[in-house]
């Protein structure tokens, strides 16, 4: 591709991802400071050369465990990766009632989280990072993709210093810019020789590995002649300086999720825990420094001395000073007492450190208290936590893992690995359900009570029968397995439910039949005998 007139759409677009690169920078100080501080791996703003100095010198390490330790809990309260954590079902629950339709859902569920295997993806090794960026910064990303044609999906944690993006009423994701370096060869693979400038091209065989400056913006379809009407995102790779466009393609799906810990109003950019803990992992950072230069100067204290042992003193173990003693016996060289208390300020750090800590829900994750929590303590904490990070959550959910799995079935259907619907399943809108380890404590507690209420209600029908007809036993007992998680292939249709009621009416049927045969026999032989009796008297 030569150097010619660029194309007034590649203009326009990178002129937009330029703007909106604007409208992030007051907050990009502020991520900064906590990136610096709190998420050592991230805090490369400048892509700068590896081996040379990021940052500030840290020199605690409390908000880096603690930010650590909170991803680590919320993603696995959130996921499980040894199960289905958040299978498929129909929005309309009584397709579920026919037994074909259910065990195509759940196949479906099946063949979605197997595509999400580590020997298949890099969901399992990068969401994490996205839920720690999340928590600590604000926002979280993630990009997932299938090449056309290909059965292996490309998903990867995106660094937040390279996102710009723009989100709609609902949240979102429907403008998103990634501004970012590849060495020169790797631009020559991606996008093959003949799309790089011709400077570019004369560069690669003696600078291959000098990196370049490049801009992926993906933005809605509307009527854009570079791709097809099917797509509903346009993506272009630019070089960053808009000089030259490498590649056009198009999405059907967003490929970018960006999961917000927390939204300030009419902000677009989330606020995470990070910015609260923020000044006083500054100060204990600062005061961690003093400490350490308190605690070297009691170890090595300055040491006064008298003129006359100037250059002649010295301070390594088990040195011979000679003439450190006046003729009195004095002591001429004598350590200075700077009058510094280092366990106040190891005090006043501990308590900083402990505001840090709380800053991440450290108490609440880790139940700390009690060595051998009781089920009500453990009832209590789950409560106070679902108080405090229950909105949080819940917008992660919604705007990261459901829009994720719900795009990763559209995928997988699209390239031909869903199998074809029964009936009763064909056209039926789909939803996410999820039965994390976080989901299934939420529903569990009406699990719970439905089963205290189904216990009460049969202790009171024992004094008084009729109260035995205030509980509907189908609905607790759907009630129960939701409540618990159940898989949904353990119940019984309607269909089947009605078979074995069927079944049972016509056995009570035969059984009062029989019964009432037998009574009749009985009546029967009872009134020979005394016939004969009456015979027998009569003689």
């Amino acid at each position: 591709m030569q150097n010619e007139i660029i194309p007034d759409d590649v203009k326009k677009a990178v002129a937009r991802a330029q703007y909106r690169k604007t409208l992030r920078e007051p907050v990009v100080a502020r991520r900064q400071a906590i990136s610096e501080l709190m998420r050592p791996l991230r805090d490369d703003w400048q892509h700068e050369a590896e081996g040379k100095p990021r940052g500030v010198q840290r020199y605690d390490g409390t908000a880096v465990l603690a930010l650590d330790q909170a991803g680590a809990s919320i993603y696995s309260m959130l996921t499980a990766t040894d199960n289905i954590w958040a299978p498929l079902e129909f929005e309309e629950e009584w397709r579920k009632d026919d037994a074909d339709a259910r065990a195509w859902i759940n196949e479906v569920s099946r063949i979605v989280f197997r595509s999400l295997d580590p020997a298949r993806d890099n969901f399992y090794n990068d969401a994490p990072e996205t839920i720690l960026d999340a928590i600590g910064l604000g926002d979280g990303v993630f990009y997932s993709s299938r090449a056309p044609g290909s059965n292996q999906f490309h998903s990867k944690a995106i660094p937040w210093r390279e996102a710009v993006f723009d989100v709609g009423p609902l949240g979102e994701v429907t403008h998103f810019d990634r501004w970012y370096a590849e060495p020169l060869w790797n631009l020559a693979e991606l996008f093959g020789e003949e799309a790089l400038p011709e400077r570019l091209r004369k560069q690669l065989d003696q600078q291959p590995n000098e990196k370049h400056q490049l801009l992926h913006t993906v933005y809605p379809n509307n009527g854009s002649n570079r791709v097809s009407s099917m797509h509903r995102f346009v993506s272009l790779y630019v070089l960053a300086d808009g000089s030259a466009p490498l590649s056009w393609g198009g999405y059907r799906d967003m490929p970018y999720y960006v999961a917000r810990w927390g939204v300030g109003s009419g902000e677009t950019y989330g606020l995470g825990r990070g910015i609260l803990a923020l000044t006083d992992t500054q100060v204990v950072n600062e005061m961690s420094r003093t400490s350490l230069r308190q605690a070297q100067r009691v170890a090595e204290p300055p040491m006064a001395a008298s003129d006359e042992l100037a250059g002649i003193v010295s301070l390594d173990p088990n040195a011979l000073n000679f003439g450190a003693l006046d003729e009195r016996g004095n002591q001429l060289l004598r350590p200075i007492d700077t009058g510094g208390n280092l366990g106040i300020t190891l005090e006043m750090a501990d308590q900083r450190r402990q505001a840090i800590k709380d800053a991440f829900y450290h108490a609440m994750l880790s139940l700390i208290g009690s060595p051998t929590p009781s089920v009500v303590e453990i009832l209590k904490n789950d409560e106070r936590r679902d108080q405090s990070m229950g909105p949080s959550l819940s917008r992660i959910i919604n705007e990261f893992f459901a829009p994720f799995i719900e795009g990763r079935y559209r995928e997988l259907l699209r390239a031909g690995r869903i199998p074809p619907a029964p009936e009763m399943a064909a056209g039926a809108a789909l939803k996410v359900r999820f039965v994390s380890p976080l989901a299934k404590a939420h529903k569990a507690q009406a699990a719970q009570a439905t089963l205290q209420t189904v216990r009460g209600v049969a202790e009171i029908a024992q004094v008084d029968p009729s109260a035995r007809h205030v509980i509907n036993g189908k609905r607790a007992a759907k009630r129960v397995h939701d409540g618990l998680a159940a898989p949904d292939d353990i119940l019984n249709t309607e269909d089947e439910i009605a078979a074995l009621l069927q079944a049972e009416q016509q056995q009570q049927e035969g059984a009062q039949m029989l019964d009432t045969a037998e009574r009749g026999s009985r009546a029967v032989e009872s009134l020979a005998r005394a016939e004969q009796a009456a015979g027998q008297g009569q003689q």
